[in-house]
């Protein structure tokens, strides 16, 4: 297994270690809700994965409870505003996102910064959804002999009601299921 710089940060709790992919947590000042940060090693490109994240209409076959997802502007090959609406379990409502991803790919050093946040004013909320107001992630990769390092961080309100300590609580779920499915569609 490929090997990570990782920053020495007393506050990442690692919380699950499964199948290679590691999920750790860490408090975010002036926030109820945590951070995540994911690290893992895949087979597989950055061609392919930059692919895979632009094919915008597939990601509700792979990201963890994507209902739909549309965009709304291609600013260039690897810039898109697109809008997102994902599954939450009763009692509470679906929560909708309008998402800037932006990928940077370095193919001198084999590398891919991809920075994404909401622009939750862009489009008129839609009844029965609760828009979320915040959400930033950002990924490293890097690319040596078919092999991906990935590090991939994310902060996340989901607005509403739902209690900080279950969004916490369950915080790991979505990462590890969507990164799961990612590893296989980069095996296709």
């Amino acid at each position: 297994m490929l090997g990570f710089k990782v920053q020495a940060q007393s506050s990442w709790k690692l919380i699950n270690d499964k199948s290679g992919i590691k999920i750790y947590m860490a408090s975010v000042e002036n926030s109820k809700f945590k951070s995540i940060r994911v690290l893992t090693v895949f087979d597989g490109t950055i061609s392919k994965l930059m692919n895979i994240l632009g094919n915008i209409s597939k990601h509700p076959e792979w990201v963890y409870k994507a209902k739909s997802t549309s965009i709304i502007n291609q600013v260039g090959p690897n810039e898109f505003v697109y809008y997102t609406e994902s599954i939450l379990p009763w009692p509470f409502s679906n929560r909708d996102a309008i998402i800037h991803l932006t990928m940077i790919p370095d193919t001198v050093h084999h590398a891919l910064r991809i920075t994404a946040f909401c622009e939750p004013d862009l489009i008129a909320k839609k009844d029965g959804l609760v828009r979320i107001p915040y959400y930033k992630a950002s990924w490293y990769v890097t690319e040596l002999s078919n092999h991906l390092n990935i590090e991939y961080t994310f902060d996340i309100d989901p607005g509403g009601s739902v209690p900080s300590w279950l969004v916490n609580m369950m915080a790991d779920k979505g990462p590890l299921e969507s990164f799961q499915n990612l590893r296989k569609r980069l095996k296709l």
